[in-house]
This record gives structure tokens, sequence and C-alpha cells, in this order.
């Protein structure tokens, strides 16, 4: 199914943190695990004005965030009423020194534009997609790449297993394991779903003995613990990453506080924008 969230405020959370951490880290290869399209056609829907068009107003105010390359490339696709997804923030922040770039996808229309996106960038020679589920196709490559590989995992379910038993958790592990860099979002709409994804987070990482990780959620304060009273695309959500660096870490939790500030006293729909944070 094609993804329909594009824009909203979890996506400003995750993509303003990635493009931070891509350029910090400059990995050679770039792997992105459910990569949807590179562009997206906005429609000014109630997600997309809490979301992209909030941070834009807000953030030509804060030079801390109106002078990060999130901003300028969403600014600059916005005049377009376009919004660009991960894939395409990577391949743009990633040219100039990423050698391959590999992406997943069990729909083929959003691989079909990145290959288009990729050739109108000259990538096409370091761009390759896979038409299949990255819990099997991932296992076969993550051997032979080197510890610089950037994993983007952004499932919507970490904890649903595929065919052969595993989950993206385990996925996280495994790769985390190896050395490579692993930046994992997921998502939850009430605070028992909260709480259930934290434990199994925790045990995934404690019977993996992963134990230098980071964590970082935001939540808006409008969560209920077991009732939705609106849906602004997602109500929280979380980046777990491992094996960054203390800088790219350190960028994260700065996103997060940013973030909270340009949200005071914002509304969705009538109720309360504000968002708090807590950590893994």
């Amino acid at each position: 199914m094609p993804y329909k969230h594009f824009g909203n405020h979890a996506d400003v959370w995750k993509h303003i943190a990635l493009c931070d951490v891509l350029g910090r880290e400059s990995p050679s290869v770039y792997i992105e695990t459910n990569s949807a399209s590179t562009t997206y056609r906005l429609n000014n829907s109630p997600e997309q004005t809490f979301g992209i068009y909030h941070f834009i107003g807000k953030a030509s105010r804060v030079p801390r965030l109106h002078n990060t390359p999130y901003f300028a490339i969403e600014h600059a696709a916005l005049k377009n009423n376009q919004y660009i997804g991960s894939p395409g923030l990577a391949m743009l922040l990633l040219k100039g020194t990423t050698v391959r770039f590999v992406f997943f996808d069990i729909e083929k229309a959003p691989l079909d534009d990145i290959r288009d996106f990729a050739k109108s960038h000259q990538l096409e020679t370091k761009t390759e997609t896979h038409h299949e589920d990255s819990l099997n196709g991932l296992a076969d490559i993550l051997p032979g790449t080197p510890h610089n590989t950037f994993i983007h995992i952004d499932p919507y379910f970490i904890d649903k297993p595929g065919p052969d038993g595993h989950d993206y958790m385990d996925l996280f592990v495994n790769a985390s394991q190896q050395g490579k860099i692993c930046f994992l979002w997921y998502g939850f709409h009430t605070l028992s779903e909260k709480k259930r994804i934290n434990g199994f987070i925790r045990d995934k990482l404690t019977k993996g003995s992963i134990g230098h990780y980071l964590g970082v959620e935001l939540i808006l304060e409008m969560i209920r613990p077991n009732t939705i009273i609106c849906n602004p695309g997602i109500l929280g959500s979380g980046l777990l990453t491992c094996n960054l660096s203390d800088a790219s870490n350190s960028a994260i939790i700065d996103y997060s506080d940013l973030l909270i500030e340009l949200y005071k006293g914002s509304a969705f729909e009538g109720f309360c924008g504000d968002m708090y944070r807590e950590f893994l």
C-alpha cells in the first residue's frame, strides 16, 4: 500500500535527524529497508499542516533549524508543493561521497521512482533497488558491506516477524553486532502500545548484548493510555540508533529539544500539539 503519511510531524522528526546524521557519518554504503518514494505531492492535509508546513513556518526564525540541510531541501521542495522522502534526502546529501545506495521495498512503484530520481541526479550506477522484503534480502547483503555502512530501518511494525520468524529488531541487533551504523524509526498511538514496544525493544537489545545505543522518543501530549482521540499520523515515535558517533547522538538529542520548543502552543484539530521527550 502506498505511503500516505508523508510530511507529518513524525517525518519532520525522523528526517531532520537523519539528514544531520548522514552528513556527520558520511557512509560509503547507504541501505534503506522500507524505502517508499523519493518525492511526494503535498495536498495541504491536516497532517502536513501540523507537520512540514508548521516546521518550515516556525523554523525559518530559528537559526539552528533554518541552517540545516533538511530545511534547505524541504523549503525548496515546498515551493513546488512537494515533500522529499528519505531516499531522495539520502541521495541528495550523499551523492558526492557514498559509493553505493541500496533500496528495498515490496511495492514496485516506489522503486521505479527511486531509479528515475537516481538517473536525474547521475546516480544510476551507484543505485540498486530490490523488489522484495528486506527481512529476507538484506541478510545476504550485510556481511559483504564495510563497517561504515548506514542502515536506515523504517518499517511500520518493528515487531512483525517475516516468513522465517525474524523481525526488524532482529535485523537491527544483527547489523549492530556486525558494527554497521543503525538508525531505526518506530511509532505508537497509545501509551499501552508504547509500553509494549519499549519492552519488546529492550528485550531484543538485552538478548543481543547491545549495550551502547540511543533511544529518543517524541510524544504528543494528546496521547492517551488506550484510546486515540485524534490522529495526526502517529502520536508518538522514537529513533533507536547504534554505532553512531557521539556527535551524531548529541545532535539527535538537540533536535528533540528544538522540536519540543517549536511545537509549544501548537494544535492539531483543536487538540494540544505540545510534545515531550522520553529516553528508551
